[in-house]
């Protein structure tokens, strides 16, 4: 192994981390920052529009930030994501400690803007690093990638169950901050560049940045992975728990998301393992079909077992729509647009995250019919428009080869 080789590696590893790391935080922060707002009296609407801030004012920033992450390196927006998200951390820490009172109450506000800035300079600048370094090694790379952010995932969502349960919610934002300090370390002990400009694209028509008509074929199958990613998440983790508690089977849940995560993490070592780049569109494609299917069953069923079962199923569009959809984003950017791919990809999620909670919410208040109708008819939506835009490629490749 040559030493550019092994330093690539090393590289790739620290990113992947750094990934895991941004996720698991996002996790922790998503969840107590509702938490610490009914500590401190805030009301539902409130509550709400601190979770769209988080959750969503990266729509104003991510572009702008992938811009200068373009110009000036990866390195010192991640470094900037990672102080800004310790400020937050900060910020909610004092707020989670000193309930009540009016200080407190603004630390909370302004803690969920600062957060969202800081993970806009995270996000987009670390999946585009990962997909950069990896070159061609995009499944197996990704595969790890997705790994690392589930295992992330499940690790914070473990750690908050013990938080709830024992009513210590300071503790998450001192885990947090700990964790904002180890991304801020470990972006400075990368040595090598955190940008490379060159490599072979899937589609040499280009991505332009500027204008999101101009997005390339696979930019725009990398967003609709991820809205579908999205849904599954805000559709898993805020409507499921209270129909599962409604039909008498809330105890479920804890088993629930750990078989869930353990499917995410199989279905991306195997995608890294035995499957190719050709054959991930349609393999993603089946694990959609059966997780809106069976996410869709789950809220009619009074079972313990079924439930579980049932439940479990969509974390195989989970672990490999992550692979998907930033492999899709690598092959259709250049190296020198490609922060910007995964700027879009991020948006999108965001869009979803605020689009999403409010159709399925007003479709629940209505009835648990229509929850499930909604649920079921807007990932099948996704998936079929992520499938027109796969078809449209093939065709003319198909038809290049007869010729």
């Amino acid at each position: 192994m040559t030493m550019l080789v092994a330093t690539r590696h090393r590289v790739i590893a620290s990113f992947i981390v750094m990934a895991m790391c941004c996720f698991a935080t996002y996790t922790i922060l998503l969840a107590l920052i509702p938490a610490i707002g009914v500590k401190n009296g805030l009301t539902p609407l409130e509550i709400g529009v601190l979770t769209a801030i988080l959750a969503g004012f990266g729509l104003l920033t991510d572009l702008p930030l992938a811009h200068l992450a373009r110009l000036h390196g990866d390195r010192i927006v991640i470094l900037g994501g990672g102080a800004l998200t310790a400020l937050a951390c900060a910020m909610l820490y004092c707020a989670a400690i000193d309930v009540g009172t009016s200080a407190s109450i603004a630390l909370l506000r302004v803690s969920a803007f600062v957060a969202a800035i800081g993970f806009s300079c995270l996000i987009a600048p670390l999946l585009g690093g990962i997909a950069t370094h990896a070159e061609g090694d995009q499944v197996k790379v990704q595969a790890v990638n997705s790994i690392a952010q589930r295992i992330g995932a499940f690790g914070a969502s473990i750690f908050l169950g013990y938080l709830f349960a024992s009513g210590d919610l300071w503790l998450g934002p001192a885990l947090a901050l700990a964790i904002c300090i180890a991304i801020i370390v470990l972006a400075r002990g990368v040595k090598a560049p955190m940008r490379l400009l060159e490599h072979a694209v899937e589609e040499q028509s280009g991505f332009d940045p500027k204008r999101a008509r101009h997005m390339s074929r696979g930019v725009k199958k990398g967003i609709f992975v991820s809205i579908s990613v999205q849904c599954y998440l805000i559709s898993s983790y805020a409507f499921i728990p209270v129909l599962l508690d409604a039909n008498g089977i809330g105890e479920t849940l804890g088993l629930s998301l750990t078989f869930r995560e353990l499917v995410a993490v199989l279905s991306a070592a195997l995608i890294g393992t035995w499957l190719s780049r050709g054959s991930l569109s349609r393999i993603w494609a089946a694990s959609a079909f059966v997780g809106l299917v069976s996410l869709a069953i789950v809220p009619f069923t009074t079972d313990p077992f079924s439930a579980i079962a049932l439940f479990s199923l969509h974390g195989a569009a989970l672990g490999i729509g992550i692979v998907a959809g930033n492999v899709h984003a690598y092959f259709g950017t250049t190296p020198t647009t490609r922060v910007y791919g995964f700027a879009y990809m991020v948006m999108s999620t965001r869009f979803a995250g605020i689009v999403v909670p409010v159709i399925l919410g007003a479709a629940l208040e209505h009835s648990t019919a229509a929850f499930s109708g909604v649920l079921f008819m807007f990932l099948l939506s996704v998936l079929l428009v992520y499938l027109a835009f796969h078809v449209r490629r093939a065709v003319p490749d198909a038809a290049s080869r007869a010729r």
